[in-house]
């Protein structure tokens, strides 16, 4: 600082010769630095075009979309008689209208009425039980010339385990359903697996499903003496409703 100072002093005084000569020199002194390659900035990155995220994963059915899609496949059943009273429900496996019961919810009539989710009234007549489980297996003919359309369920291939969630539904007029848990699984003697739902709701029959919807077991007279909720398990319906296809036939 102190040399430029003096500098700019004396050019002051000193002839106009002297002070275009120091003028160049301090020109040439203050000339821009060549630039210094190892500092120069880095190039532009070439622009890559985004990547297209994932599609995102569908979305997951929630409860209610879940048991709307089993609604069609449950029937009601009634007693065929003059006192047309609610005996307990009942399950579509197949296309053909076979129909799952409590064979409890028969009582000893061999025939009951039924009427599908879309009100189609069938007079269904039992073709095979199982016993030792509680369970009626029916078919019948509607009472129109229309062939009614089944729904059948689809059933649980995998034994429920403990802690699993499952829903109940129930109705003898309007569905209501109930979340709860499998709290002791089906033991290698006995396909029965035990729920925390309330007893005070469980009918005749009453479904229980899976979160994906599928049947998991039913309510009969057996599985209710051994623990009022209780249940049969589908691997066991899906057993003997082979059974009782076999017998039909023959």
């Amino acid at each position: 600082m102190a040399t430029g100072i003096i500098t700019v002093a004396l050019m002051d005084q000193a002839p106009t010769t002297i002070t275009q000569s120091v003028s160049r020199v301090i020109q040439a002194s203050v000339r821009e630095p060549a630039p210094d390659k190892s500092s120069q900035p880095v190039a532009a990155a070439v622009a890559v075009p985004l990547q297209t995220p994932p599609a995102a994963p569908e979305k997951e059915p929630n409860l209610s979309e879940i048991v709307q899609r089993t609604l069609p496949s449950i029937v009601r059943l009634y007693d065929a008689g003059a006192s047309g009273t609610f005996t307990g429900l009942g399950i579509v496996l197949d296309a053909e209208g076979t129909i799952v019961a409590d064979a409890e919810a028969l009582g000893g009539r061999q025939s009951v009425n039924a009427i599908l989710a879309d009100g189609t009234t069938l007079k269904i007549f039992a073709f095979a039980r199982d016993e030792k489980h509680s369970l009626a297996f029916l078919d019948g003919v509607s009472a129109s010339s229309t062939q009614p359309r089944y729904i059948p369920a689809a059933l649980r291939t995998e034994e429920s385990a403990i802690g699993q969630t499952i829903v109940g539904i129930f109705g003898k007029q309007s569905f209501r359903i109930a979340s709860g848990l499998v709290v002791a699984p089906p033991e290698d003697d006995a396909p029965i697996m035990k729920t925390d739902i309330s007893a005070a709701l469980i009918e005749r029959g009453t479904p229980l499903i899976d979160r994906n919807g599928a049947l998991a077991g039913i309510s009969t007279a057996a599985s209710r003496a051994v623990e009022a909720s209780a249940f049969i398990t589908a691997s066991a319906i899906a057993a003997q409703y082979e059974a009782a296809l076999l017998e039909k036939r023959n």
